[in-house]
């Protein structure tokens, strides 16, 4: 199973601050098929690579069979 819950991701750049990803929460069941679509700049790619642990939230969690990947 992997949680999403109240995942937050900011990047501060040259012209201020970017929320790529605002309030975004989601639970996928083991089994369950999923596709993720939007604009470009939507956010998508942030929301996978938080998924595969390549990118930490700026606030909330994602856990994996109720484990935080973040905690050591």
């Amino acid at each position: 199973m992997i949680k999403v819950e109240h995942a937050n991701k900011t990047f501060s750049g040259k012209y201020g601050k970017v929320h790529a990803l605002q309030d975004v929460s989601i639970h996928v069941e083991k089994g369950d098929i999923y596709g993720i679509i939007g604009f470009s700049g939507a956010g998508k790619s942030t929301l996978i690579q938080q998924l595969n642990g390549l990118l930490r939230p700026t606030s909330g969690t994602v856990l994996l069979n109720g484990k935080d990947i973040w905690e050591k």
